[in-house]
């Protein structure tokens, strides 16, 4: 018995440690797409974007928001992509 609360002890922790790992990715990868998107570089604001995305397992208003500023800039300066 105790060694099966260890193991659901441990495992527990190494998921929330797996959890924090994806949250500071997310931030790094938001706080560079914002980076980006100040140089005007928006085809790269959109890239960091997708990976804040994927770190999360979702979105969020910020980096939705990020990402509608970002693409209606790109759409802005190359008509083509209309």
């Amino acid at each position: 018995m105790k060694k099966y609360l260890l193991f659901g002890l441990l495992l527990l922790t190494f998921t929330q440690l797996t959890a924090q790992t994806n949250a500071n990715e997310a931030k790094a990868a938001y706080l560079l797409a914002e980076e980006s998107y100040g140089k005007g570089d928006y085809k790269t604001t959109l890239e960091f974007l997708r990976q804040a995305r994927e770190a999360l397992g979702g979105s969020n208003c910020k980096v939705l928001y990020l990402q509608i500023m970002a693409t209606r800039e790109l759409y802005a300066k190359d008509t083509s992509l209309n």
